[in-house]
C-alpha cells in the first residue's frame, strides 16, 4: 500500500500549511486519500475535512494503545487510496520526556510508514541538511524517506538547499516558498474563528497555488508500506439490544469529536442521529441518550439561549433520567448560564452552576481519568484516558451545586484533582475521551440508552 507520515523537526515548521496545500494538490489531481492525525487534536482534522470533505481519524499510541491504533488505521485505510498521516509537535515528542508513546515517531514504528520531514528552512542551507541527516540516523526503526522544505526565500535559496540535501543523499519532495500572509496560529481561540466559518477563499486560493507546483506528487505517491495488521476475535463487539437512538449535538458550536467515537457507538448497536443546538427546536425522535462534544459554543451564547424549546426539552428529559454525556463545550451548554464579559446567557440549567469563558482556551494535554462515582460512562473504579481542554471556569452560585458528585479524578502529569459533575443521569467534564481504548465505557453508555428507551416505551 502507499502512504506516509508528514512529521516535522519542531512545532513551528509549517506542517499544517504543508499538509493542507498537499491535500489540495492531491484532491485537484483526483488522487483519493485517507487522512489521519497523530495526537488527540481536533483543529487539524476539521481543517482537513474542509478540503477533502472526509473525516480525518485520530491515531495516538498513548491515548488509544498500539493495538487500537493499528486496528483503526487498517479499518479506515482503502487499498486503492493514498494514506496520509499528519504528525504532531516534533517527530520524537510524545507524552513525556521519558517515553516515546504518543509521538509521531512511535506511530511511524507502530504502523511501519515512511516519514517525510517538514522543515523550517528559513535563513539556512547546510545546517538544515545536517539536521535532516541526524534525524534520519537517530532511530533506525523510523524510516525517513525525505523532506519538504518550508519558508524557502527565493529560487537562489532553493538551489542551495537542493545542493546541500543532495550531498547527503536526502530526497526533497517539496519546497514551499515563504508566504507571510498564510499562517495558521494554533492558539485555539484564533483557530476556532476560522474553522467555524470555513477556510476563506483567499486562504484556499493560496493553498491551491502552493500545492500546484511545489510538490513531487509522483514521488510522494510511490512511497510504500506494508499493512501488517491481522484482525482478531477481540475486534468484535456484541451490539446492545434495542438499537437506542443517541442524539449527537453537531454544528459550528459543537464540532470537537473523534469520529471513531461515533462509529464505535454504532458498532455497539446505537442509532446515531445528529442535531443542532443552534438550529433545531426539538431533539430527534425517540432520543434515548445525548452526546455533546466540545467546540466553540462560547461564541454562540445568544443563539443557544434563544433556542428555548430545545433547552427546555433537554432539561426535562434529563430530570427523567435520560443519559447525557457532555465534554468541554457541552459542560457549558448544560450549565445554568454563560458569562462572557458583561453578557450573561441562560442555558439548559441541568446544573445550577454558571460558567465564565476563559481569555484563552487551556489545552492541558494528556490525562488519566478514574471514576470515583457511578455514572452513565463507568462504574466506580473505572479507568479512562483522554485529553483535557478547559474552556471555562465553573462558578458555583448556590451551596447545593457544590454537593453534586464529582465523578472523575483527573491526573495530569502527576497532579490529581477531582473533576466533572454529575446529576440525574448526566455527566459533564472538560475531559475528551477517545473510545477506542475505553470500550467498556461505550458499552455502558449504550446500555444506559437502551434502558431509557425501554423505560420510555413502558411509560407510554
Amino acid at each position: 500500500m502507499n502512504g506516509f507520515i508528514l512529521a516535522s523537526t519542531e512545532g513551528n515548521a509549517g506542517k499544517t500549511v504543508a499538509t493542507l496545500s498537499l491535500l489540495t494538490a492531491l484532491t485537484r489531481n483526483d488522487i483519493k486519500v485517507d487522512v489521519f492525525k497523530n495526537s488527540g487534536d481536533f483543529i487539524d482534522p476539521l481543517l482537513h475535512k474542509f478540503l477533502t470533505d472526509k473525516y480525518t481519524y485520530n491515531l495516538d499510541t498513548w491515548l488509544m494503545g498500539k493495538e487500537n491504533v493499528a486496528k483503526s488505521f487498517a479499518n479506515y485505510s482503502s487499498p486503492d487510496h493514498l494514506q496520509i498521516i499528519e504528525g504532531s509537535k516534533g517527530l520524537f515528542d510524545g507524552y513525556s520526556g521519558s517515553t516515546e508513546e504518543g509521538s509521531t515517531a512511535h506511530l511511524a514504528k507502530t504502523l511501519g510508514l515512511p516519514v517525510v520531514l517538514v522543515m523550517n528552512a528559513n535563513d539556512s542551507t547546510n545546517t538544515i541538511a545536517t539536521i535532516a541527516h541526524s534525524f534520519r540516523n537517530y532511530d533506525p526503526q523510523v524510516k525517513i524517506a525525505g523532506v519538504i522544505l518550508n519558508f524557502v526565500q527565493s529560487d537562489h535559496h532553493k538551489k542551495h538547499l537542493m545542493e546541500s540535501m543532495a550531498q547527503l543523499d536526502i530526497t526533497v519532495f517539496g519546497c514551499i516558498p515563504k508566504e507571510d500572509s498564510l499562517s495558521f496560529d494554533k492558539a485555539y481561540n484564533n483557530m476556532l474563528k476560522s474553522i467555524d466559518f470555513g477556510l476563506n477563499r483567499k486562504v484556499r486560493d493560496k493553498l491551491t497555488e502552493i500545492g500546484a507546483s511545489n510538490f513531487d506528487l509522483e514521488g510522494l505517491c510511490k512511497l510504500e508500506y506494508v499493512n501488517s495488521y491481522i484482525p482478531t476475535s477481540k475486534d468484535q463487539v456484541t451490539p446492545v439490544p434495542g438499537s437506542p437512538t443517541i442524539a449527537v449535538a453537531r454544528d459550528v458550536a459543537f464540532s470537537f469529536y473523534y469520529q471513531e467515537n461515533i462509529d464505535i457507538m454504532k458498532k455497539f448497536g446505537a442509532t446515531i442521529v445528529e442535531f443542532s443546538p443552534l438550529d433545531d427546536n426539538k431533539l430527534p425522535d425517540d432520543t434515548s441518550a445525548i452526546y455533546i462534544g466540545g467546540g466553540s459554543c462560547g461564541y454562540y451564547g445568544d443563539y443557544l439561549e434563544g433556542n428555548g424549546p430545545l433547552r427546555i426539552e433537554i432539561k426535562r428529559l434529563a430530570q427523567c433520567g435520560l443519559p447525557i454525556y457532555a465534554e468541554s463545550a457541552g459542560l457549558i451548554y448544560l450549565s445554568a448560564a454563560l458569562s462572557k464579559g458583561r453578557f450573561r446567557r441562560t442555558l439548559v440549567s441541568i446544573f445550577d452552576f454558571e460558567v465564565s469563558t476563559l481569555p484563552e482556551i487551556i489545552d492541558s494535554g494528556y490525562i488519566d481519568v478514574s471514576t470515583t462515582d457511578d455514572n452513565p460512562l463507568m462504574p466506580t473504579g473505572g479507568a479512562l484516558r483522554g485529553i483535557q481542554i478547559k474552556v471555562a471556569d465553573i462558578n458555583d452560585i448556590s451551596s447545593s451545586s457544590r454537593d453534586y458528585f464529582r465523578p472523575f479524578n483527573v491526573t495530569n502529569y502527576g497532579i490529581t484533582e477531582a473533576a466533572g459533575r454529575t446529576r440525574y443521569n448526566t455527566v459533564v467534564s472538560s475531559a475528551h475521551i477517545h473510545f477506542a481504548n475505553n470500550l467498556d465505557a461505550v458499552q455502558q453508555f449504550v446500555e444506559a440508552a437502551s434502558a431509557f428507551k425501554t423505560f420510555q416505551n413502558e411509560s407510554n
